[in-house]
């Protein structure tokens, strides 16, 4: 079995800020599905059919299953044939279990490249290849305004540990009306061949069985353009947000006996989900008035604990690095009555780390909706982010007793950047180190790139890429 402890000595900053939260990540709509069957040559598959999907969202779901890609396939029901821009209305009688008849043949063998292959260990210092660069990191094929979750999957591959979760988790799992669990499982399938490196000699793989569970279970994703009938674009925060709670929820909790690096009693090891584990931020939050009349009369402080997949950094006009961000968003304000003084005052919400995990995500808040305009508007301010982090000063008393004098520091192992005026519109691309080397994937195209170069993206160039999500990863010990 694997051992989902994450030996750290060093295990929250929430910026208290729930109404943000609320607003920021909204409940997905409910929808309803139809189970119903396919026949292919001797098998027949169990599937949910989406309605409010167009058919090559079905389609799409059988070429996972069958191999057999959209444009080779003639999916019938009743007799008359499925076309992918169909209206599922057309179909009279289309109900729970319904039965289509698919036919069509598995794609050909993948044929030998067209350009000579180039080996990276023979590639010279700035040159680039014309070939297929065999043992590059794959990159993923954008299939319609995808680079918002092309570049999470490639940030999320560096957390190596969650491709062993997935594998444990989905060993025993296929595709199921279990949405979230569809998400999961697709997505360990679709690590396992990015992870083939360069096997078929391609250099990119359309992320489709994976878009179609994404999309089948979070409805908001699927979102179309009105006019031009294409998929929107999407904001990857969201998607990163969203991808990590799917696999939270179908991931059981993992038993362990090793001892928790937790310093919150309250948060046993063991009822912690392997995401949890390795991504998982514990907050200790103090409340008091900022009015001392209030503690004269007897008003106490009051205590609170919180816990997140991410801390949350605002950038104000005094915000010129990751630290400044981090020590200002771990102070929130708030208003609420004071049943002390017999109105309402100002309250100061602070936060401290009371559990590190090993890989923590920092989400730089870019973002904010501009009422005048009725637009979600981009903070373009130059952000300062290192290759190394110390997070001791943001930790607990009790957390910090715990860290070692000789502690190393978090180091930087992906950053997700956008360029563009708003969240939804502009690019998106991922920067992941794998091993020692970065390397840059802007959708299919895969490039090795310095380190110096990754951190360029703090927003020194207002028209350029500027970093919107940061992942650490502690130092082996």
């Amino acid at each position: 079995m694997f051992d989902w402890t994450v030996s750290r000595t060093r295990m929250e900053i929430h910026a208290i800020a729930p109404t943000l939260d609320a607003t920021h990540f909204p409940e997905p709509e409910p929808y309803l599905t139809m189970k119903v069957s396919v026949k292919w040559t001797s098998n027949k598959y169990d599937l949910d059919l989406d309605p409010s999907q167009p058919p090559i969202a079905f389609k799409t779901q059988l070429f996972s299953l069958t191999g057999v890609s959209p444009d080779r396939m003639k999916l019938l029901f009743k007799g008359t044939q499925v076309k992918d821009d169909d209206a599922w209305t057309k179909f009279k009688g289309l109900q729970d279990g319904a039965a289509f008849m698919m036919m069509g043949t598995a794609g050909e063998l993948p044929k030998p490249p067209s350009q000579p292959v180039v080996f990276v260990e023979d590639l010279k210092p700035g040159q680039s290849a014309s070939g297929v660069l065999i043992g590059a990191p794959l990159g993923l094929t954008n299939l319609g305004n995808t680079c918002y979750l092309n570049a999470t999957l490639q940030c999320l591959r560096t957390v190596k540990e969650l491709q062993g979760a997935l594998e444990q988790d989905a060993a025993n799992k296929g595709y199921s009306g279990d949405m979230m669990g569809n998400v999961t499982v697709s997505l360990r399938d679709l690590y396992k061949q990015l992870n083939a490196q360069n096997a078929a000699a391609v250099d990119a793989i359309p992320p489709i069985a994976f878009l179609t569970a994404f999309r089948a279970a979070y409805p908001q994703f699927a979102e179309q353009d009105q006019r031009t009938g294409a998929f929107a674009q999407q904001d990857a925060e969201e998607a990163w947000n969203q991808l990590l709670t799917a696999v939270k929820s179908s991931t059981a909790p993992k038993s362990s006996s090793s001892s928790s690096t937790s310093s919150s009693s309250s948060a046993a090891t063991g009822s912690l989900s392997s995401i949890e584990r390795l991504m998982g931020i514990q907050f200790h939050n103090t409340t008091t008035c900022d009015d001392p009349a209030a503690a004269a009369a007897g008003e106490m402080a009051t205590e609170h604990d919180t816990s997140d997949l991410r801390i949350t950094c605002h950038i104000s006009n005094t915000t010129n690095n990751v630290n400044d961000s981090l020590a200002e968003s771990l102070v929130q304000k708030l208003e609420k009555n004071s049943a002390a003084l017999g109105r309402s005052a100002t309250y100061s919400v602070k936060s401290q780390i009371s559990r590190l995990p090993k890989y923590l995500t920092i989400h730089f808040a870019r973002f904010f909706w501009r009422a005048d305009i009725k637009q979600r508007v981009k903070i373009r301010r130059n952000v300062a982010y290192s290759a190394e982090l110390d997070m001791y000063k943001y930790c607990s008393p009790d957390l910090q007793a715990k860290l070692s004098t000789k502690r190393d520091k978090d180091e930087l192992c992906a950053v997700l950047t956008h360029i563009g005026a708003s969240s939804n519109s502009g690019h998106y691309i991922g920067w992941a180190k794998q091993g020692k080397d970065w390397f840059k994937f802007d959708d299919d195209k895969v490039s090795p790139i310095s380190e110096a170069d990754v951190l360029k993206n703090s927003g020194s160039s207002a028209d350029g890429h500027i970093a919107y999500l940061l992942l650490y990863r502690a130092k082996e010990e």
